[in-house]
């Protein structure tokens, strides 16, 4: 017997049918989307639960976005301005880490995001050691750190401080950062082991 209308729960959840690749590229059931209006209303209506998955709200319906790797994909707007994938500012960066290819991730106040591959060179003139430009060395060093590691690298924020940069495994990301690559019913943001 199927269930009436009003048996339906009020919001129901949609998991596996949305995705958000490491550029930013909206996908539904794997294909890239290119309907301009389509991706405005999905920028308009992303955002996280306290459990830390992502979704698209969508009426009634919060369809949870299957992550390729975090959360948001941050751009360099005007300026040192970061705007997300979702061209919303990209909040205060509290934090940063580099995963074992060298891309880089920046914890902000609005949750964490990839720095668009496009914007390296972006981050490169920001990172610091002991206040000075980074070098091949240094880096090359930060990379065979240990994941969870401190490293000797600093990058300047936007908003002009000086974030300290953690070495953390691609694997680790979602537990360093506390959220949920691919959202299933019973998914709750990762803990980190002790």
């Amino acid at each position: 017997m199927s269930p009436k209308p009003s048996d339906w729960p009020e919001s129901p959840h949609v998991y596996g049918y949305l995705g958000l690749d490491a550029r930013g590229q909206w996908l539904i059931k794997g294909e890239a989307i290119n309907r301009p209006s389509l991706i405005e209303h999905f920028q308009r209506h992303y955002q996280s639960d306290g459990e830390g998955r992502w979704f698209v709200k969508n009426g009634w319906q919060q369809a949870y976005v299957t992550l390729a790797y975090l959360p948001r994909v941050l751009r360099v707007a005007s300026g040192d301005t970061l705007i997300d994938h979702c061209q919303r500012p990209a909040g205060k960066v509290i934090g940063a880490a580099l995963d074992e290819t060298g891309a880089l991730v920046l914890d902000t106040s609005e949750g964490p995001g990839l720095v668009d591959s496009h914007d390296l060179a972006w981050a490169l003139e920001r990172m610091k050691v002991g206040g000075a430009s980074v070098t091949d060395t240094a880096l090359g060093d930060a990379l065979n750190r240990a994941s969870g590691e401190i490293t000797a690298l600093a990058l300047e924020t936007p908003g002009g401080e000086a974030v300290r940069v953690v070495r953390v495994d691609r694997h680790h990301m979602a537990t360093h950062f506390g959220f949920v690559p691919n959202p299933r019913p019973d998914s709750r943001k990762p803990v980190q082991d002790q």
